[in-house]
């Protein structure tokens, strides 16, 4: 037997205590002794009884420590003491269950540990359980287990005076620690229950049990017992408070630096070792590294990776089992690497994996230098700081990536350009980031708290609300609105709208947005823009036309389509290359220029450049009613992201063309008429003189006279004389009205044959290739035989030394026609002669008057045909003549 004071020193968590007094000063005595040592140690208290009112319970709980002694002063934090009343756990006086009381102290021991406490000190008053007599020895042996299984400490009273004595026998056969008064007794002296006395015999047996229990504990050897066990068991009271109060401050902290420290320094202080660190896995749970070290060596060990494969660390961390080692160098898992390299001689190690919901995340390991340092109850008491501390490591570096997550989340909410907006299910706003604020003229707490439909523009609300009920949905969105700034502003914005959710309640909806009012007005400038080029291609004469970056036709204009006579719906989307094709008879006649330009197109659309770009150029297009037509066009790129576009801008120079012809060819009469009249002047009256002479002469002379002969010759001469300074007159007429239907290979075979003769002296062949289905023209025969007579003497002129004349003729169908083609081998035409050969009397052959190829373009002119020369220096040169035939082909 011993005083309960000393008894009470030496309680551990999970003790079920009864107390059996007589007294209310023994009662008071014992509870405020247990109380005071709960609060000492920091502990929660709850106290159960049927005396409190639940209304009342703060006042009644304060008057209750007021009168064991105990008041509101250092020993009693807020919260810490707190009172159950019976009527809680029961609903009337049948209804009670020992299963539904123990479920309720579970919640409550749950409830002291999260709030830091770590235990929970019990006081029952068990005045209440007399009105269950027959259920009190399963309720104190469920008390028992469950206290046990807890770790709470349960103090149990019961008024021996009050409390029948079968009750008691049950109280007696249940607990192993009894307080009968103020004496503490450990029940050695047990009631089995098979041996418990008949109900007439009961009072007896009880106080003969009391009797032995208050007189037996007083031999010499009980109380050497306990001398013997009493430092053991102060030696273990000290380490579980040590325990405990490590547990509260690794639940105190979620630095992960302060919480390895704490760790490591209290297991230190608990064990006196001389060191201990902490080893956590690699994210490839390939390595082991030690994350925080203490005692000797720290510095070196700190810091060290090692293969989860090697050591007694690896070991435990491949096994998830604890391990002592009494001496390392009997061990062959023992790696001495670390210990080595930190100049420390270990021999005993004691290693507990960290576990969290059944994963390990590293290992404790506590070594010294002593063999047989540790023993498994050193490993009963490490194990349990070890689960505390892997949660508390968890959950620091939960916290410290966790806070780290909200850092960067929140520097990108609040970084972010766009506005973000949070409300609840009842359209409140919850939350603003600066830009939200900034964009509508608000502080950010001004916006927190107002109801969002007082932000939207009144145009917009019936639209938000539609949206909003997908939100409830669970429906995202994305749609365009305005809000109304605070001073009334109105910002078209773009809204993208997510729905939040707590497992399956809506919980309100996050809503970012981005200020389109540059982007509008740009809309708006664009459209009026469009509406002006619109009106510009609806209005214009000139014809636009825009290909894509593929060279396709997305834009063909009216003044286009009224050029080309092509509609834009019959060439949108086709390739530039295939409409120009159509359209150009040179492309058309000349099959290698087209694969020349398609080429030039795709460099085009890549790099931006072509060799006919941004300059002015003239080209033959035939409309779509067979007329050809003179277009000036000017072409360009546009740059694009892609790559360029084409843009064309075009205007029919027909007339204009035209017009010129003919005001040159007014210049050309002028000049033709100034010339021949000072050539009548100054030639045509002596030609007339010499003539008249001639005939005196030739009437003076016997007309068998040779000279006559003679003076025929020179008459005839100095007529043709005349006749072509009279035709001087004449050659510039535009139009004769002697133009007949004639076949041109009639007319040329017949001017081939003139110049046989002469050919035949020149050594010049003739090769004549001649169109057997060339159409009929309607010409002036005598003008054409001219025609062809110039050219084909000229080539003749060009080859001195012999050689071949190609003279050909083919028809066209576009524009349909007839062309006549002459091909020397001879000289060739210089380059700075080219430009003059048609002007009126440009020549650089001897004795020649220069008027072969003007008469001759004037002819071609004068049938509406054209005429073209190539020539290259030395190698030859191609005369072709093109003349209309009109619908008449064959």
């Amino acid at each position: 037997m011993t005083h309960f004071s000393i008894a009470f020193n030496s309680l551990i968590p999970g003790d079920h205590i009864a107390h059996l007094y007589e007294y209310q000063s023994e009662r008071d005595t014992v509870l405020k002794s247990f109380l005071r040592d709960g609060l000492k140690l920091g502990e929660k208290i709850l106290y159960i009884t049927p005396d409190i009112i639940p209304d009342a319970r703060f006042g009644q709980s304060k008057a209750l420590l007021a009168t064991l002694g105990i008041s509101d002063d250092h020993l009693l934090q807020p919260g810490q003491f707190s009172v159950l009343p019976v009527s809680e756990v029961l609903q009337g006086p049948e209804s009670f269950s020992f299963a539904a009381l123990i479920r309720r102290l579970e919640q409550e021991a749950t409830a002291a540990r999260q709030a830091g406490y770590s235990d929970i000190r019990i006081v029952d008053n068990r005045s209440w359980i007399l009105s269950y007599k027959n259920r009190t020895f399963n309720f104190e042996r469920e008390l028992e287990r469950w206290t046990s299984h807890s770790r709470c400490t349960l103090l149990c009273l019961y008024n021996r005076l009050l409390f029948p004595p079968a009750v008691l026998l049950d109280v007696l056969r249940t607990h192993f620690h009894i307080v009968l008064g103020v004496n503490w007794l450990d029940n050695h002296y047990y009631i089995p229950p098979h041996i418990a006395p008949q109900a007439n015999g009961q009072a007896t047996e009880l106080q003969s049990w009391l009797h032995n229990l208050i007189e037996q504990p007083t031999p010499a050897e009980k109380a050497e017992h306990f001398r013997a066990t009493s430092d053991l068991l102060r030696r273990r009271n000290w380490e579980l408070a040590l325990l405990n109060r490590a547990t509260r401050i690794l639940s105190s902290t979620l630095d992960i630096e302060q919480l390895y420290f704490t760790i490591l320094e209290e297991v230190r202080n608990l064990m006196q070792v001389l060191g201990a660190s902490i080893w956590l896995l690699s994210p490839d749970r390939q390595e082991l590294i030690c994350a925080y070290a203490t005692g000797l060596g720290r510095k070196v060990v700190q810091g060290w990776r090692m293969e989860v494969s090697r050591g007694i660390a690896g070991w435990v961390a491949r096994s998830g089992q604890s391990l002592i080692v009494s001496d390392v160098m009997a061990d062959d898992r023992y790696s001495p690497d670390v210990s080595e390299r930190a100049g420390l001689l270990l021999r005993s190690i004691l290693c507990v994996p960290l576990l969290v919901k059944r994963e390990i995340i590293g290992v404790l390991q506590i070594v010294d230098e002593a063999v047989n340092r540790f023993t498994e109850t050193d490993l009963t008491l490490i194990e349990p700081l070890a689960a505390t501390a892997a949660i508390a490591i968890e959950n620091a570096r939960l916290y410290e990536e966790t806070a780290q997550l909200r850092s960067f989340n929140e520097n990108i909410v609040q970084g972010m350009l766009d506005g973000i907006i949070l409300k609840d299910i009842n359209d409140i706003i919850t939350f603003v980031n600066p830009q939200a604020a900034a964009m509508l003229g608000y502080e950010p707490e001004e916006l927190v708290g107002m109801f969002l439909m007082d932000i939207i523009a009144p145009a917009f609300i019936e639209k938000v609300k539609s949206e909003m009920r997908n939100r409830i949905a669970g429906i995202p969105g994305h749609y365009e609105a305005a809000l109304l700034a605070k001073d009334k502003r109105v910002i078209p914005v773009v809204i993208s709208a997510h729905p939040l959710f707590e497992g399956d309640r809506f919980v309100g909806a996050l809503g970012v947005f981005t200020d389109i009012t540059e982007q509008k007005q740009v809309e708006m400038a664009l459209r009026e823009s469009q509406g002006k080029l619109q009106g510009f291609l609806e209005n214009s004469r000139d014809g636009v036309v825009l290909c894509d970056e593929l060279g396709k036709i997305i834009e063909w204009s009216l003044g286009q389509e009224k050029i080309t006579g092509l509609k834009y719906a019959a060439v949108v989307n086709r390739p530039i290359g295939e409409v120009m094709l159509e359209i150009s008879p040179v492309l058309q006649q000349n099959p290698e220029i087209i694969i020349q330009v398609k080429s030039q197109l795709c460099r085009l659309q890549v790099t931006g450049e072509a060799p006919w770009l941004n300059t002015f150029k003239e080209t033959e297009v035939l409309h779509s009613d067979g007329r050809m037509l003179v277009l000036q066009s000017l072409v360009f790129p546009i740059p694009t992201e892609q790559g360029f576009m084409l843009g064309c801008i075009c205007r029919d120079i027909t007339s204009q063309k035209l017009m010129q012809a003919k005001m040159a060819q007014a210049d050309r009469h002028m000049v033709t008429g100034k010339l021949a009249a000072a050539l009548a002047h100054q030639i045509n009256n002596p030609l007339q003189s010499v003539l008249g002479f001639l005939g005196l002469a030739t009437e003076a002379l016997d007309p068998d006279s040779p000279v006559t002969r003679y003076l025929d010759v020179a008459q005839q001469n100095v007529r043709r004389i005349a006749e072509l300074v009279s035709r001087l007159n004449n050659f510039y007429q535009v139009e004769s009205d002697a133009k007949v239907s004639v076949q041109i290979n009639v007319l040329l075979e017949e001017v081939i044959e003139l110049t046989r003769i002469q050919r035949e002296e020149l050594g010049i062949m003739v090769l004549w290739q001649p169109d057997l289905d060339l159409p009929e023209v309607t010409v002036e025969p005598e003008a054409i035989s001219q025609l062809c007579l110039n050219l084909l003497l000229n080539a003749m002129e060009a080859m001195p030394g012999g050689g071949q004349i190609f003279v050909r003729t083919t028809h066209t169908e576009v524009p349909p026609g007839i062309k006549i083609v002459f091909i020397d081998k001879g000289i060739g035409i210089p380059g700075e002669v080219l430009p003059h050969i048609f002007e009126p009397f440009y020549s650089t052959k001897p004795r020649s008057t220069g008027l072969g190829l003007t008469i001759s373009s004037n002819i071609v002119q004068n049938h509406n045909g054209k005429i073209e020369v190539e020539t290259q220096e030395g190698v030859g040169s191609t005369f072709t003549v093109w003349l209309p035939a009109g619908d008449r082909l064959r």
